[in-house]
């Protein structure tokens, strides 16, 4: 927190899913077998004079659910 109370927190997580996890799209239900790049998802929070924002960017492989 600054003098003037804003807040700033920034956050970065991988959100690579495990080896063989269902990915909607794919022709066969086999699901992960390999994955060139890890996926992230990265947050910047910002709240001062009562309001609060949150900002992310999502890497996705549009993972199904079981």
């Amino acid at each position: 927190m600054n003098k003037d109370g804003y807040k700033v927190g920034v956050c970065r997580l991988d959100i690579t899913p495990f080896l063989n996890v269902p990915i909607i799209g794919l022709v066969s239900d086999r699901g992960v077998s390999d994955y060139l790049d890890p996926l992230f998802v990265n947050a910047i929070a910002f709240e001062g004079e009562g309001k609060k924002l949150l900002w992310f960017v999502l890497d996705h492989s549009l993972i199904g659910m079981p």
